[in-house]
């Protein structure tokens, strides 16, 4: 029985030509593989056709079977990545990378040194991360 298919509920990991005692070896005995059944973590020899070819993030699991997303729902699971990944980039340069950092906030003194010059408003540390991230 080694080409088994086990998909994990919780995360639609896949593994692919494992047994049951690989399995058990694999994530502990407190979860019962021996039966070459669906349990409370993974599910046995699922019908995969549903999602083939289709990432994982578009999975849904209920109860032993797996079924794609709408295309709506494809689209808030991208829209939620896309804003994970500008954040992200964002906070790069104004949170986690200290000499990114300082030198926006050099430029940004300059800009508003030639703002004030020109009677315009001064702009923010959090205006320009906003204008960055809009550009990402």
């Amino acid at each position: 029985m080694a080409n088994n298919i086990w998909v994990n509920r919780a995360t639609a990991q896949v593994l692919t030509s494992t047994d049951a005692t690989d399995m058990t070896n694999r994530f502990g005995s407190t979860v019962d593989f021996s039966t070459y059944a669906s349990n409370a973590e993974w599910i046995y020899d699922p019908d995969l056709s549903a999602v083939a070819g289709e990432p994982t993030k578009y999975w849904i699991i209920t109860g032993d079977v797996i079924t794609l997303m709408d295309q709506a729902a494809q689209d808030v699971v991208d829209a939620a990545e896309d804003l994970a990944r500008r954040n992200a980039m964002a906070n790069s340069i104004f949170v986690t990378d200290p000499t990114m950092k300082a030198f926006a906030e050099v430029i940004l003194e300059q800009i508003n040194t030639l703002r004030t010059e020109h009677a315009l408003p001064t702009a923010t540390l959090a205006q320009l991360r906003a204008a960055v991230f809009g550009k990402l």
